[in-house]
C-alpha cells in the first residue's frame, strides 16, 4: 500500500469517527471513589461496562437516585455504603438502569414513615449481596436481588425479587402472603410453575404481574376420623374429615365415597354418615374423603364389618315325671303297706288306753 493510500484511509476513518459513523473503540474504565461526592460524580459519568470501585467506606444521609440508563457495577472492595435516608426512598433505580453492588455491604436506614428502602421501576435492576432495610419494591418487569429483606418484599406489574436469606413479609400486587407459604421446606405451597420458584434450600424467587397465575393454596393431606372402626351389619357410623393446609384459605368440603361393599344398600351420604346393609357380606370397607378444593388429595378410613349375632339354641323343656316301674313300683307298694300297718297300730294303742281308763 502506498503512502498516499495509507494517508487517505487514515483521514477517512478519522472523518467517520468524527461523524459518528464508526464508533470509537473504548475499554471499560475503573472509577475509584472515596466519598459521597466522588461516588455520585462517577455515577453521572460511568457508562455500561464501567466499574465504580470504593477505596473507603462511604456514609451519607442523602438519597441514592440512579436513572442514567446504564448498567454499572459497583465494587465495594471490602468497604460499605451506608445510607441513612432522612426523607423519601433510600435508593431508587429506574429508566432501564442497573446498579450491581458486590464485595461489601449496602446498609440502609429509612427515617421517614413514608420512605422505602429500595424502589426499582421501568425494567431496571438492583442487586446486592447484603441486606435491605425499609422494604424492597420491584415493578414494571424490574429485578431486585438481596440477601435479607426487612420491611417486606413487594412485587407488582411483572416485578421479580430474589431473596437469598430471609424476608419478614411478602406482598404480591398489594396482597400480603403468609410467610408459611414460602418457608423451606414449605408447609403450604401457593405457587404454580413459573410463579414461585424454589431455587435451592434457602433461595426463594417470586414474580408477579400481568399474566401471572392466581394464588393456589395447595392442600397437603386429608384426615378422616375415625381412622379404623368396627360397624355391625345394619348399623351406621358417622365420619368427619379435616382438609389440612397450614396457611389456610381452603374449603373444608369433601366428597364422600365407600368402596369394597357387595350390597347396593351399603352407602355413605354427603354428610359422611355410612350405612351398612343388614345383609352386607363384605368384611372390610374403605371410606374415602376427597377434597373439593383440590381433588388430587384425599384421605381414607378402614371399616371392619361385624356380622349380626345368630339366634341361640332352643331352651330345654322341663323333664316330665316318669311313672314308677319295676323295682321302684314294688318299693312303693311296700312303703304303702308299712304306712297302713303303722296307722292300724296307732289306732289299736289309742283304743287299748281308753279301755284301761274305764
Amino acid at each position: 500500500m502506498s503512502t498516499r493510500t495509507s494517508k487517505f484511509l487514515f483521514v477517512l476513518v478519522a472523518a467517520l469517527l468524527v461523524l459518528g459513523v464508526v464508533p470509537a473503540l473504548a475499554s471499560a474504565a475503573t472509577l475509584p471513589v472515596n466519598n459521597w461526592a466522588t461516588f455520585t460524580a462517577a455515577l453521572n459519568t460511568a457508562v455500561t461496562g464501567d466499574v465504580i470501585q470504593f477505596t473507603s467506606t462511604i456514609s451519607t444521609t442523602n438519597n441514592l437516585i440512579y436513572n442514567a440508563g446504564e448498567d454499572i457495577e459497583v465494587d465495594l472492595n471490602g468497604y460499605n455504603l451506608n445510607i441513612t435516608a432522612m426523607s423519601g426512598d433510600a435508593i431508587s433505580v429506574g429508566f432501564d438502569s442497573a446498579l450491581r453492588f458486590y464485595g461489601g455491604n449496602v446498609n440502609i436506614a429509612v427515617m421517614s414513615a413514608t420512605g422505602k428502602g429500595v424502589v426499582v421501576t421501568d425494567e431496571s435492576v438492583f442487586t446486592t449481596a447484603s441486606n435491605i432495610a425499609g422494604g424492597a419494591w420491584a415493578s414494571d418487569d424490574s429485578i431486585i436481588e438481596a440477601n435479607n429483606i426487612a420491611g417486606g418484599a413487594h412485587v407488582e406489574s411483572g416485578g421479580k425479587i430474589t431473596v437469598l436469606g430471609n424476608v419478614d413479609s411478602i406482598w404480591i400486587e398489594g396482597v400480603n402472603v403468609p410467610l408459611s407459604d414460602y418457608m423451606d421446606p414449605p408447609t403450604c405451597d401457593v405457587y404454580k410453575e413459573g410463579f414461585f420458584t424454589y431455587t435451592d434450600g434457602t433461595s426463594i424467587v417470586w414474580v408477579a404481574g400481568e399474566g401471572a397465575p392466581d394464588f393456589v393454596h395447595k392442600v397437603l393431606y386429608v384426615t378422616v376420623t375415625p381412622a379404623v372402626v368396627h360397624v355391625q351389619q345394619g348399623a351406621s357410623q358417622q365420619f368427619s374429615a379435616d382438609v389440612v393446609c397450614p396457611c389456610g384459605g381452603v374449603s373444608q368440603d369433601v366428597t364422600w365415597s365407600v368402596t369394597g361393599s357387595t350390597n347396593p344398600n351399603t352407602y355413605i351420604d354427603a354428610s359422611g354418615l355410612l350405612h351398612v346393609a343388614i345383609d352386607e357380606t363384605a368384611t372390610d370397607l374403605v371410606v374415602t374423603a376427597t377434597s373439593v378444593y383440590d381433588p388430587d388429595v384425599s384421605g381414607s378410613a378402614e371399616v371392619v364389618v361385624d356380622k349380626l349375632p345368630g339366634p341361640g339354641p332352643d331352651p330345654k323343656p322341663d323333664p316330665k315325671p316318669v311313672p314308677p316301674t319295676g323295682d321302684a313300683s314294688a318299693l312303693a307298694s311296700s312303703l304303702g303297706l308299712v304306712s297302713l300297718a303303722l296307722a292300724n297300730l296307732a289306732a289299736y294303742v289309742v283304743n287299748t288306753k281308753k279301755r284301761d281308763l274305764r
